[in-house]
């Protein structure tokens, strides 16, 4: 039989078996890169009766919460789809110049100019012949090779396409550097995507198990990233930390607002965030 503590835990009156781990540290000095903040007291309103502030219906913010977990883990799965495309678009190109070599036709050729790069591939010129017709081709040299004016090379070349050619070193994928790019990108979008979707899930399974305190959070510091608070509880002061893009919604003052999880992953909720509706914030425990 339910004996009420979902609707306690949701309410904020049952916190787990007493105070989170980061509810017994001591709030630190900021540091001298830190810029204080000297405003008027603001307080948005106290938490009423029911444990609430306003109209939050917090029982139903949990979930929310599950839902931004989910919502970064499709946006990391899609970077994993990218970066799996681009690997296998690369895989194509190098078997597209691997086939010219069995498929393609053999020709003569002699080089005419050749430019070194410094940076990315070098190039050179080649002088062939496909069938009665002479061509020039430009080759990048992916061998690292150098080449001399006049140095003969073998050239092959596709009959359908005579401007595709390649040479017996140079498998010549000039657009290759247009997959290879985005690639470094993509894994950091899916190493960057995934850790945050499995920080909103651990958030969640943490307020899942110690519901919303209401507190009041107070910001000490602000640097260009990090915006430093304190948040005040029953069980004493708490020195946090969350992205800096949030002073909007804390900046002016003490700011009463509901905490959640334990641990290392502490949520906030503010009563009014985008678009003017609760909105939970990523918290980091301060060194």
């Amino acid at each position: 039989m339910d004996d009420g503590g979902g609707s306690d835990r949701a309410r904020g009156q049952d916190f787990g078996d007493g105070e989170p781990r980061w509810a017994t540290r001591r709030a630190r000095p900021v540091g001298k890169r830190e810029r204080r903040f000297r405003t008027a007291r603001e307080v948005v309103g106290p938490a009423d009766s029911a444990g609430s502030i306003g109209s939050i219906d917090l029982a139903a913010e949990i979930p929310r919460l599950r839902t931004r977990a989910l919502r970064m883990l499709a946006l990391a799965a899609s970077f994993v789809v990218l970066f799996v495309a681009a690997i296998v678009a690369l895989g194509v190109l190098r078997q597209r110049s691997e086939d010219l070599l069995k498929t393609g036709r053999q020709a003569n050729g002699v080089v005419v100019t050749f430019a070194h790069a410094d940076r990315g591939n070098s190039s050179m010129s080649v002088d062939y012949r496909a069938g009665s017709e002479s061509r020039r081709a430009r080759v990048v040299v992916d061998s690292g090779r150098h080449y001399l004016p006049g140095q003969a090379v073998t050239v092959f070349y596709d009959p359908a396409d005579p401007a595709r050619v390649r040479t017996t070193e140079e498998r010549n994928n000039d657009d290759s550097w247009v997959l290879v790019m985005p690639l470094p990108l993509l894994l950091g979008g899916v190493v960057g995507s995934a850790g945050t979707a499995l920080g909103w899930w651990r958030r969640y399974r943490g307020v899942c198990r110690t519901g919303w305190q209401p507190v009041t959070a107070t910001v000490v510091g602000l640097t260009r990233y990090t915006l430093y608070l304190e948040v005040r509880h029953r069980g004493g002061c708490t020195p946090l930390a969350a992205d800096s893009n949030h002073l909007r919604f804390l900046g002016g003052g003490d700011r009463p607002v509901w905490l959640g999880g334990k641990g290392r992953y502490p949520v906030l909720l503010v009563p009014e965030g985008k678009r003017g509706a609760p909105s939970a914030i990523r918290l980091r425990v301060r060194p």
